[in-house]
């Protein structure tokens, strides 16, 4: 295949990878419950996430480090619990797992902070992740900071 063709398939396959996340999105926003974005950054690394609100205790997140290049594209999926869950703070942890970039699990323990009155749906965010990688056969220690905010829907 020619330089052309190839970045006509990456063109469609973007399109399509798009069009296919705003209809999830659209789906589980409309059917399901409670949708979420996120930003983390920390130590040189920044990440975006989707998570998932099962409850109010348990959420999942999908989390996509930035900065990468296509090959190092390094997702993580998390399953989290809020043992302490107030009006305007949670404290959670969980277990989650990094492929790619940083081959290892680890357990997120983080601090959500809903600071304002009239945006109770935006929390700040810090999170500390010891993760055992596999490639290097150690234990790694990471911390993020970031902002998180739910939607919305109606109630069931």
């Amino acid at each position: 295949m020619d330089k052309s063709t190839i970045k006509k398939l990456k063109a469609r396959l973007n399109k399509t990878l798009l069009i296919t996340g705003c209809l999830v999105f659209f789906f589980i926003q409309t059917s399901l419950g409670q949708l979420s974005g996120s930003f983390y950054s920390g130590g040189g690394d920044a990440k975006i996430g989707i998570g998932y609100d099962f409850s109010d205790k348990v959420w999942a997140d999908l989390r996509m480090y930035g900065g990468v290049t296509f090959n190092d594209f390094t997702p993580e999926i998390t399953g989290n619990y809020n043992f302490v869950r107030k009006e305007k703070h949670d404290v959670y942890t969980g277990l989650g797992f990094s492929v790619n970039g940083r081959n290892g699990f680890f357990i997120p323990l983080g601090f959500r902070v809903r600071p304002f009155e009239k945006l109770n749906d935006f929390s700040l965010v810090v999170e500390a992740e010891p993760m055992y990688n596999f490639d290097i056969e150690d234990l790694v220690f990471v911390c993020f900071g970031g902002i998180r905010y739910t939607f919305k829907t109606s109630e069931k």
